[in-house]
């Protein structure tokens, strides 16, 4: 198998192992995880395919060559459980006990996600209104999920204050559903941010764990 194809198996490894991680993360509440749980079942699925990937890539290289024996598949198990938790564990552990760390991409990433794909724009522009014509989606990266609580008028006062540093805008405090909406849209914000920095540990370990299949130091 010529260089090309290693590359492109790996590519297509890491891509799919990348979507699976934001389906858990930012899909999540289509199960019964919370977040703590879909964060670190992330890192399991992470973790246990950057093992599972790099066995099945090394036994592709090796095909017509020789059979996958016990040595290779142990040396990728100790390669890919000290790049796993050192990359990928070490990560989520940060987003655990760090949470501001997981704002990272929240108003880049995460922002174009619910701009893209959530329709943003109609919502945030029925809670807040001021001139016409005028769009208030960026009033989105003033706004995190860890402010909002279960209380409704709580919120109502925080989404006040943030109209406040607006000139002329003003929130629609009737309308209860596209404030819930938003309020929504800034979690899921948050949960493609985390998306983001796991995908990218991930990335890394799986580029570790590769390195040794793609230029082994030692043959046999």
């Amino acid at each position: 198998m010529n260089t090309g194809n290693i590359q492109g198996i790996f590519a297509g490894m890491v891509i799919l192992m990348i979507v699976i991680i934001f389906i858990i993360c930012v899909f999540g509440e289509l199960t019964n995880f919370n977040i703590d749980s879909r964060r670190y079942l992330a890192f399991a699925v992470a973790f246990l395919g950057c093992i599972g990937f790099t066995i099945g890539l090394k036994s592709a290289v090796l095909e017509g060559d020789r059979n996958l024996n016990e040595k290779d598949v142990i040396d990728i198990i100790i390669n890919g459980t000290i790049s796993g938790l050192a990359v990928i564990g070490t990560m989520v552990l940060y987003i655990s006990q760090r949470p501001l760390i997981s704002r990272a991409f929240e108003n880049t990433v995460g922002y174009k996600w619910i701009s893209w794909f959530s329709g943003l724009s109609g919502v945030i522009n029925n809670v807040f209104t001021g001139p016409q014509g005028q769009d208030y989606s960026i009033i989105a990266t003033q706004l995190f999920d860890d402010q909002f609580t279960a209380d409704t008028n709580n919120n109502k006062s925080l989404l006040k204050n943030v109209a406040s540093m607006f000139s002329g805008v003003r929130v629609n405090e009737n309308d209860d559903e596209s404030i819930t909406k938003l309020i929504t849209f800034i979690t899921t914000k948050h949960r493609v941010s985390e998306a983001t920095l796991i995908s990218l540990a991930a990335i890394i370990a799986f580029y570790i764990s590769y390195l040794p299949v793609w230029k082994p130091w030692i043959r046999g």
